[in-house]
């Protein structure tokens, strides 16, 4: 993986945001479920630098803003750096709603055949039937190309 996309694990969980070389690189959200996520930035495939987890649970509610070493939070933000992280959030932001949007129409579906499948559109607009178990990654061409021209469903063991 290379470029900015979408990965999707089959028990719901997702990562929309930039990769490189197969690993987490850059800005990304690390969704839960929809009412957890983490947002901030990643390094080899950890959170690295400032991030939020947002808990928006009936009985959990809360959002945390701290700075992140390899996968752990490591301190709290000051407010002054929580201030820059909402204003750079807030540009982020626009780039994973960039990213979903231009993915939407390759999320997987639940198959009306077959309970235990997905059907996905590739980009030249056939049909991929893909079996529930299968984990799916949607990905652009490069880091370059940014959002990429055809955004590719490849099927991930």
């Amino acid at each position: 993986m290379h470029g900015t996309g979408i990965f999707q694990w089959k028990d719901g969980k997702q990562f929309i945001g930039e990769y490189k070389y197969d690993k987490k690189e850059g800005y990304g959200r690390y969704i839960w479920n929809s009412e957890r996520y983490f947002e901030g930035y990643w390094k080899d495939g950890k959170q690295n630098g400032m991030g939020v987890i947002v808990d928006t649970g009936e009985k959990s509610k809360k959002i945390e803003y701290s700075h992140y070493k390899a996968g752990k939070a490591v301190k709290g933000l000051s407010n002054d750096e929580i201030e820059v992280f909402k204003q750079n959030e807030h540009i982020k932001n626009d780039l994973i709603n960039k990213i979903t949007v231009k993915f939407e129409s390759y999320i997987a579906k639940p198959s009306k055949k077959d309970k235990d499948s997905h059907v996905i559109m590739t980009p030249a607009d056939n049909k991929l039937t893909v079996p529930n178990d299968i984990k799916l990654q949607y990905q652009s061409k490069s880091l370059k190309l940014g959002l990429g021209e055809r955004p590719a469903a490849r099927v991930v063991n």
